[in-house]
């Protein structure tokens, strides 16, 4: 049942989301100001941006993930063709990643109509204080799945009226499908939307409904036939991709605690949401804040940035649960439940990025200490014994095959930093032919370190390529 808040909860409720905003933008504003996203995946997917070749480096090896990559990564291209530098690029690429979330809450603001959109709006926040910030500072797709669902599902549960949001609806339909694999598992949660919506709805509704079921369905059916008749022109990918599934299924990221947090919290939102009544006690106030404070705390002895990668696989099997509940329920979550799953994870989501942050600045520095007037430096194992001498708590912000692109993208333009290979990985992002007919047209990037990237490359992955199947 929804209920409109009170006028003292509204306020409230303003007053701590704006909170939360406002420790996530000081975040994320910091993360891109030392470039964070440059210690893994993010550092290639910001120069595939700023090559200028972004469809052929990146986006089409991953059709079935082109809505997120697109609606992170066309900002910084257009960036690109505009004449803006790499470095900004880059910056840019990462702002707009970052920049989802409030995306996402506008867009429910906007599509649903004003007496609901505080239901929707509660549980994107509940789910991206839970969830999405475990994941921060990596750039995985989910964390657009996550943040997408909401107003998909409100557009659904409410159908819009004026042409302009239904296109909008219709946009984000594609963009949602072609996020992540985590939206299929949405599937049955968006079919339970729309069967509540077309009995709730007039006529007309139920016209506008009809024309976007059919394009979920179209938007559907080609993801499908692209998940089951598409292969990678790179072969080390198609391996790599392999590899991963593997672990995207498994649930060894409850080991994990800040993920174990996140998946945690989000449970206990769906429980407190039926059982209102149990935080009600002084006692279960005090268990979640202790618990919150005891994560911090095990966070700073053991937290690892790999662990943000992980933190994809929660959101990927417990975003459907949330998404299915809440279809089901339509129940309005009191303030006085949501603000006690918000205030601990505020304090957690604040203190570790924070934390994570600081490791990334010491491992940077490092970095640009040791490789400055270098043409390269072979990493692999001396590497990280290197940087475990050095630092060793850093030592998992070295990246093995994305450290060429970390050293290139991560570097001040004004400093002669090497190029990092890892001369002991297998893995390579693009293919001998690309990189012979892509990379030499890189003025901002010496041709030393050009010819030595197409080497590393050509050396790994010297096989002939398969034509693409589409």
């Amino acid at each position: 049942m929804v209920r409109p808040l009170s006028i003292n909860e509204s306020s409230s409720y303003h007053t701590s989301v704006l909170i939360l905003l406002a420790a996530y933008g000081l975040l994320a504003a910091v993360a891109v100001q030392v470039d964070l996203f440059y210690y893994a995946d993010g550092a290639y997917f910001a120069f595939a941006v700023a090559s200028g070749h972004p469809w052929d480096l990146l986006w089409s090896d991953f059709p079935r993930r082109l809505g997120a990559m697109g609606l992170t990564g066309a900002p910084a291209w257009l960036a690109h063709v505009a004449g803006a530098s790499p470095t900004l690029v880059g910056k840019i690429y990462q702002a707009t990643f970052f920049a989802v979330p409030v995306i996402a809450m506008g867009l429910v603001r906007w599509l649903a109509p004003p007496k609901v959109a505080q239901l929707w709006l509660t549980w994107l926040v509940i789910s991206f204080a839970t969830l999405g910030m475990s994941s921060f500072g990596f750039p995985t797709e989910t964390w657009v799945t996550l943040m997408l669902l909401w107003p998909v599902i409100a557009s659904i549960a409410h159908p819009p009226k004026n042409g302009l949001r239904r296109l909008t609806a219709f946009v984000l339909a594609s963009l949602f499908c072609f996020s992540h694999e985590a939206a299929a598992l949405c599937g049955p949660a968006l079919l339970i939307a729309f069967y509540r919506s077309w009995q709730e709805h007039d006529h007309k509704a139920r016209g506008y409904l009809t024309f976007l079921f059919v394009w979920y369905a179209i938007n559907g059916t080609i993801w499908a036939a692209l998940m089951f008749g598409f292969q990678p022109e790179n072969t080390l990918l198609a391996k790599a991709l392999s590899e991963n599934q593997g672990h995207l299924w498994t649930l060894g990221f409850l080991r994990l605690p800040l993920v174990f947090f996140g998946v945690t919290m989000s449970a206990a939102s769906l429980w407190f949401a039926s059982h209102p009544r149990h935080l009600q006690s002084r006692a279960t106030r005090i268990a979640l804040l202790a618990f919150a404070a005891s994560i911090v705390l095990i966070c700073i002895a053991k937290d690892a940035p790999d662990h943000r990668y992980v933190a994809r696989s929660a959101i990927t099997w417990m975003l459907p649960v949330l998404a299915m509940a809440v279809v089901l329920w339509r129940r309005y979550q009191p303030w006085k439940v949501t603000q006690w799953i918000l205030w601990p994870a505020l304090i957690v989501h604040t203190v570790v990025p924070a934390y994570a942050i600081a490791g990334w600045m010491s491992y940077h520095e490092f970095l640009v200490q040791h490789t400055t007037g270098l043409k390269t430096v072979l990493s692999g194992s001396d590497w990280r014994h290197a940087v475990h001498q050095s630092l060793p708590r850093r030592a998992q912000y070295y990246w093995g095959w994305s450290s060429p692109y970390t050293s290139i993208m991560a570097g001040n333009s004004s400093t002669r930093m090497a190029m990092i290979r890892d001369n002991e990985g297998w893995y390579v992002p693009m293919t001998c032919a690309d990189a012979r007919t892509h990379l030499r047209s890189l003025g901002w990037v010496s041709p030393d370190i050009i010819n030595l990237m197409i080497e590393d490359i050509c050396t790994k992955n010297p096989h002939k390529e398969k034509e693409k199947v589409l």
